[in-house]
């Protein structure tokens, strides 16, 4: 084998690692970035759980249990806390 095609090789073995680093790199970015969201809407969610409750312990309203974890241990819905204030906004003003 001439000195060519040892270079020619050696560029061919390049891109490919390189291409594979790339698929890596933004699989990880990729992946990241959902785990960052996540946490995201999970802090959102624990502030707006930590401040209705605060709300409802100034109002001295207790929240009869109802702002709480499913059994299997998954956030309520935004939807369920929404329901949980539009029921109960008359009788607490």
């Amino acid at each position: 084998m001439t000195l060519a095609n040892y270079i020619l090789r050696i560029y061919v073995y390049l891109k490919i690692f390189l291409y594979i680093i790339k698929i890596i790199f933004k699989t990880l970015y990729v992946f990241l970035k959902i785990l960052v969201y996540y946490l995201y809407i999970t802090i959102q969610w624990y502030t707006v759980v930590y401040k209705t409750k605060k709300y409802l312990e100034e109002a001295s309203i207790p929240d009869s249990g109802k702002i709480k974890y499913d059994v299997v241990g998954r956030r309520p819905s935004i939807r369920r806390l929404y329901k949980l204030f539009k029921d109960n906004v008359d009788e607490w003003i």
